[in-house]
């Protein structure tokens, strides 16, 4: 596991101004940070610091593409999956990022329509990068966590600043059994024109 560790100063006259409500905002901003974080690491198709490999880490995406995703593409990247032996009926299959597109030219529908695209459930996420798309077996991957969750309240180290220190540390890992169970698309980087 690796640590994942905040800290959040706050003034005292703010704490005091709010009657200490800002206190248990505090506290629950800690805690959404750490599952924004998980979320970042789980998503994100590059190695976020100390942190395990995310699920969409690959040496190579499964799909490149040009100009825009199609639904071949999005096909392709179930194929890719499934053709590894990972069964993708259990209900937790999903995919990343996607901006809606029409099925082909001239289609009134569209990839993504009511939540769904090619039959699957869609989450959407900001920790893909522009361009990505991923689709995976969320059954193949856990995330732990070890030890306790530490919150300390520090209201004496910064004490000539007037200020009270709000620390949360905890270890956390996110655990791939079968990284075949996830594939990635990428819009393939523009070659510059040679002049």
């Amino acid at each position: 596991p690796w640590r994942v560790g905040l800290s959040i100063p706050l003034s005292n006259s703010s704490i005091d101004q709010t009657n200490d409500r800002l206190f248990d905002v505090t506290v629950k901003q800690l805690s959404l940070s750490v599952a924004r974080l998980l979320n970042k690491v789980m998503f994100s198709s590059t190695k976020v610091g100390e942190a395990s490999k995310g699920v969409f880490v690959k040496d190579a995406p499964n799909v490149e593409y040009e100009t825009a995703l199609t639904f071949e593409d999005v096909v392709a990247l179930e194929t890719d999956v499934m053709d590894t032996g990972v069964d993708v009926s259990d209900g937790t299959a999903a995919y990343g990022k996607l901006k809606t597109t029409r099925i082909e030219a001239g289609s009134p529908e569209m990839i993504l329509k009511d939540g769904m695209m090619n039959g699957y459930p869609v989450l959407m996420t900001n920790y893909m990068g522009a361009g990505e798309l991923g689709f995976g077996v969320f059954s193949n991957v856990g995330i732990g966590q070890w030890g306790k969750i530490r919150l300390v309240v520090d209201d004496t180290s910064m004490a000539d600043t007037d200020e009270t220190k709000f620390t949360l540390n905890s270890k956390y890992d996110i655990v791939v059994a079968r990284p075949e169970a996830f594939a990635i698309a990428k819009k393939k980087t523009a070659t510059p024109a040679k002049a």
